[in-house]
């Protein structure tokens, strides 16, 4: 759940460019349809991971891309609302998504901004200061790219500052159960 609070705001540090190296075991396990857990660079609050998911970039970037999907991967996603959708002349997608996660016995809201540049392999996203918000911030990215046998190396990297007094692992253990949720329903979805 609060991976995909995560999932909704523009990266804290620069987005990957290239595909991550990747170590011959964690390939193995990659190949084997598991998700390799990377190290965050994050104090707190942040998850990396990589998964290959058997369909085409384009094909996840469809998955990603609807709020549908999004709210159907994690049963803490109350609702979840566009407020904003525009594509811009130089082919980037700005979606603006408003958030209800329950979380403990709490309803959570808040509100990110997607950037998606298909082109280079990539989504961006950030908390939307703009509109009222129970979290203090949010950053993260996703990355693609294609393997040889046609399928997708998928990559996320997410940060979340709840803003409240919380120990860092509880924070860390929710949002590692969240994009692992939200990972494994990409690998469920995108080959159908």
């Amino acid at each position: 759940m609060l991976v995909l609070l995560l999932t909704l705001a523009a990266p804290a540090a620069p987005p990957l460019v290239s595909r991550p190296p990747v170590s011959a075991s964690d390939q193995a396990r990659l190949d084997a349809g598991e998700i390799v857990m990377l190290p965050s660079a994050a104090d707190r609050g942040g998850a990396r991971a990589l998964v290959e998911i058997a369909a085409s970039p384009t094909r996840v970037w469809q998955i990603v891309a609807d709020p549908v999907h999004l709210q159907a991967s994690s049963r803490s996603v109350r609702s979840l609302q566009v407020y904003r959708d525009q594509t811009d002349t130089a082919g980037i997608r700005e979606q603006g998504l408003a958030y209800v996660v329950k979380v403990a016995f709490s309803d959570v809201h808040y509100n990110v901004l997607r950037r998606y540049d298909l082109a280079a392999g990539r989504m961006t996203w950030v908390l939307d200061n703009d509109r009222a918000n129970d979290i203090a911030a949010t950053t993260g990215t996703f990355s693609t790219w294609p393997t040889d046998d046609g399928g997708t190396l998928f990559s996320y990297d997410a940060r979340v500052d709840t803003g409240h007094a919380m120990p860092a692992w509880i924070q860390d253990e929710l949002t590692e159960a969240g994009l692992k949720r939200f990972l494994g329903y990409l690998q469920r979805v995108a080959p159908q």
